[in-house]
Order: C-alpha cells, then structure tokens, then sequence
C-alpha cells in the first residue's frame, strides 16, 4: 500500500475515534441530564458571577493536568520510557466523562484508553489506576483531618463516627497499598497449588503467568516510582 494512503487512512481513523467520542460524551450529558429543567438550569446559570466560572475551569483544567502527570510516574515502570502527557489527559478526562452516565465506568475507560493509545498491557495498566484512586483517598482522608478540629461540635455529637470512619478509612488504604505489590506473588502460589495447577490447561496456564507478571510490573510504581 502506498504510504500516503496508509497516512490518510489512519488520519480518517482517528476522525472517526474523535467523532465517535464526541457523539458518546452527547449521549452521556443527555442521559445525565435529560429529567432535569433546563429552563431552571439556564436560570440559575444566568445569576452566576462568569469570574467564578473562569476560575473554576482553570482549576480544574490544572487539576487534572497534575492527575495526568501524576499517571505517567505511576506508569513507569510498565512503560519503560516517555509517556504521552496528552494520552495520559485524554484517558482521565474521557474517564470522566463516562462516570457521568456510568458510574465508576470511567476507571475502565480510561484504563482502556491508555492502553491503546500507549500501546500497553492493560493488566500493567490496570494496578496504576488502583494506585492512583488509593492515593486520592489518602488524601481526602488528610484533608477532613485537618478539618476535624474546625467541625463544630454539634456535628460531631450528631455524626459521632466521623472520627473512627476516617480512621478505618486511612487505615485499609494503607493496607491496600502494601498488599498491592504482593498480590501478583500471592496469585503464583494459589496457581501452583494442585487443586487449582491440575485443572488449567497450559496454554492457559503460561497465558495467566504473562499476566501476573504484567500486573506484577505496574504494581511496582509504588515501590519505586
């Protein structure tokens, strides 16, 4: 085949990924918001101070910029080279955007979205996203204990569990993340045991192998990032 027609042939094919992506995400704000009133909501839009606005965006364009770099440290590992910062922002905002029609769906999105456009193996992948929501419960679990001593003290008589909650919370993310690196070790061992070995036939069994050790490598980013 001609280059330029191979070159016109995957610009074509990326047309269609964005229009496809575009008309997903038009899907997804319809059913969102298709029993709300949008003469009400235009209403209230009319009342807010555009500056406000504005700052909000830009906060949340960074924001999601340093999620995105935050991403491709995590990814080294699996990676073992430079990865896309566009990718990386692309994959989590498209995550985003299907969390609004479906819930949690955006984490397997955006894990797919990476691995296709970085060209990795998604059980590498996979561990890096685990990681990555630890991380922000981590810190949203910092961030109300800072807040604690400021809560009035009538929340704290209504809402008693608001202290051990947060610290269960913080407790079982810090055990998620140091169980996660031995997981892959763990998955070995229950495969080598007879009742589970003498069942799985070998292809399969070298097939499983390859993606433990793929899981294995993205879960080092947090050994050593």
């Amino acid at each position: 085949m001609n280059p330029n027609d191979t070159e016109s042939l995957r610009t074509g094919t990326s047309w269609w990924k964005v229009v496809l992506a575009f008309l997903l995400a038009l899907a997804l704000l319809w059913l969102v918001f298709k029993d709300c009133d949008l003469n009400a909501i235009l209403g209230y839009l009319k009342t807010i101070d555009p500056v406000y606005v504005v700052c909000t965006l830009i906060v949340g364009l960074i924001s999601h910029i340093l999620r995105a770099w935050r991403w491709i440290i995590l990814l080294k590992p699996v990676a073992n080279r430079s990865v896309s910062l566009w990718n990386s922002f692309y994959a989590i905002v498209s995550g985003y955007v299907v969390n609004l029609g479906i819930p949690r769906g955006g984490e397997v999105v955006r894990l797919v979205v990476m691995a296709r456009s970085e060209k990795l193996p998604w059980p590498g992948v996979a561990p890096t996203v685990f990681i990555d929501r630890l991380l922000d419960l981590a810190l949203l679990v910092l961030i109300f204990a800072a807040a604690v001593p400021f809560i009035p003290s009538k929340v704290h008589e209504q809402m008693s569990w608001l202290t051990s909650g947060s610290i269960a919370l913080m407790v079982v993310t810090v055990v998620a993340l140091a169980l996660l690196p031995v997981a892959a070790p763990i998955m070995t061992r229950a495969k080598s045991l007879p009742m589970i070995k003498g069942h799985i036939p070998e292809g399969i069994s070298h097939k499983l192998d390859d993606l433990i050790e793929q899981f294995h490598q993205g879960t080092r980013c947090s050994n050593d990032p």
